[in-house]
């Protein structure tokens, strides 16, 4: 695109922001490949390599589609046929910087060769963490997709209802609603259905770090929702991540089929009381351990140390994570300390509890954080659902 526009001016200040890290490392350059890390610094997540040179301007070399590149960037674009354009740049410098978090080993050493390789991947992410005025605005949207989703499955959830057939008709309202279609995710190798409706019996542990993402409908994808049918008493826990120009959101409420049992009432309540233990604490400046090591306790003094995230070897040792172009960002509400909270950063908190007997109750906010305490992003009650 010509010039900066307003939207323009957020991806130039990003595009500094990185320069100014390079420089602290004596850096000479950093080669952006990934499709989530162009899109944050271009604008565009066309197939390109972005030549970031610690002082003056940047470069995207775009090898597909370069039409669709150059209506969409806000940096330099040149149409490039091969990546050997971008290595030959490279091989006149002294250091440059890879996404050693994203890049195939094989294209790695293809480029980094002859030149001193270093790994910006931690840097990127310290600058992603906090989200600028733009970000926000897209993940206000992604919310307002959560809430429109959970004003569905009040009308879809039904005894005799399969999990994958309410799923359904609940994605179609987030599509309709702008979502993406998809949710980007760090971990290797992992995907994350958009929804998941998780009725007793599916809330179990899989390869991804969650209390639970569904057991799926095949092996081969052991994510999402099942063919398992809901039936009166039933407590259907349904996590639901909106997607709006490339930004998630994450929200999680409880449903029951009929009457709620007072087992999963009191279950609830916990969850709820443990909610707002975190969202009191949760502020910029607050150390993230010391937040997760609070609820925890409070967990426990609830009665519920055992089910809490989770039971056994299926716990997670986190009660919320950071959000943004990918669902599972940094920084994490967990195990460990010495994580200081800052503000403009947006989180998912979700505190969990799984019964017994193979059912799950939560609740889980997007929230904004502010200096003084943060802000719960989506609208939809924090109350169990009975319909």
């Amino acid at each position: 695109m010509d010039g900066l526009d307003a939207e323009g001016g957020f991806f130039a200040k990003r595009l500094e922001r990185l320069q100014a890290k390079l420089r602290d490392v004596g850096l000479d350059a950093a080669v952006i490949m990934s499709p989530v890390n162009l899109y944050y610094f271009t604008g565009t997540a066309q197939r390109a390599a972005l030549l970031v040179p610690s002082t003056g301007e940047a470069t995207l070399y775009v090898l597909r589609s370069y039409e669709r590149a150059l209506r969409e960037s806000y940096v330099k674009c040149v149409e490039a046929s091969r990546l050997n354009e971008v290595a030959e740049r490279l091989a006149s410098m002294r250091a440059v910087g890879f996404e050693e978090d994203r890049l195939p080993v094989k294209l790695h050493r293809r480029m980094a060769k002859g030149v001193k390789s270093l790994d910006v991947s931690e840097a990127i992410m310290e600058l992603r963490a906090v989200k600028d005025e733009l970000e926000q605005r897209l993940m206000r949207r992604a919310v307002r997709q959560c809430d429109a989703a959970f004003e569905e499955a009040e009308r879809v959830l039904g005894e005799g209802v399969s999990a994958v057939e309410a799923a359904a008709k609940i994605e179609a309202v987030l599509r309709g609603a702008g979502h993406d279609g998809y949710l980007d995710m760090r971990s290797w190798g992992d995907r994350m259905p958009n929804l998941v409706v998780l009725p007793p019996g599916d809330v179990e542990p899989g390869r991804i770090a969650a209390v639970s993402v569904g057991v799926g409908v095949s092996s081969a994808c052991p994510v999402g929702p099942s063919a398992r049918r809901m039936r009166r008493g039933d407590a259907v826990l349904i996590d639901v991540s909106g997607r709006f120009k490339g930004y998630t959101s994450n929200v999680t409420r409880t449903f029951v089929i009929g009457r709620a049992s007072r087992e999963v009432e009191e279950a609830f309540e916990a969850v709820k009381a443990v909610h707002r233990e975190a969202l009191r604490r949760l502020r910029a400046g607050a150390d993230a351990g010391e937040v997760y090591r609070v609820c925890i306790q409070l967990a426990a003094e609830l009665g519920y140390s055992e089910g809490f995230m989770g039971r056994g070897r299926g716990k997670v040792a986190f009660i919320g994570h950071g959000l943004g172009l990918e669902v599972d960002e940094p920084p994490a509400i967990g195990e460990g300390g010495g994580v200081k909270l800052k503000e403009g950063m947006v989180l998912a908190v979700e505190p969990k509890i799984v019964g017994g007997q193979g059912w799950g109750v939560g609740l889980e906010s997007t929230i904004l954080l502010r200096s003084g305490g943060c802000e719960v992003l989506e609208r939809f009650p924090q109350e169990l659902i009975e319909v």
